[in-house]
């Protein structure tokens, strides 16, 4: 499953987990998450079916790093990049697309992130 893949990267790289810990979390961060934090969504998938397989699946997905300063969300964000971009193995790869910058007004939070494509023939 690809959504344990990404976790998984994520989790085990140490630049990461050096800035984040286990603040890891699927779609939304908890309301009692400490900063700075990931969040990640996915976004679309599209399919290239076959007769006989299920093809070939690219996903787009996105990951927030939170903060509450924003040199800080850009340095998580440049974290995530280098563990995700150009992972390539068990029919996994991963590409790195664009980034973006928000502040969030209610948490008065800054927000990085990162989209890329995952292609995958699991």
């Amino acid at each position: 499953m690809v959504e344990t893949t990404i976790y998984t990267i994520l989790s085990t790289s140490p630049a990461v987990t050096a800035l984040v810990s286990d603040r890891i979390n699927p779609m939304v961060l908890d309301r009692d998450t400490g900063f700075p934090a990931i969040s990640y969504l996915f976004i679309s998938t599209v399919s290239s079916p076959t007769f006989s397989t299920r093809g070939s699946q690219r996903y787009r997905f996105e990951v927030s790093c939170w903060a509450q300063k924003a040199l800080s969300a850009w340095e998580l964000r440049a974290a995530v990049i280098t563990a995700l971009n150009g992972y390539s193995q068990d029919g996994v790869v991963i590409q790195f697309m664009l980034s973006r910058d928000m502040f969030d007004h209610i948490s008065e939070t800054c927000r990085a992130t990162a989209e890329f494509y995952v292609f995958s023939n699991l």
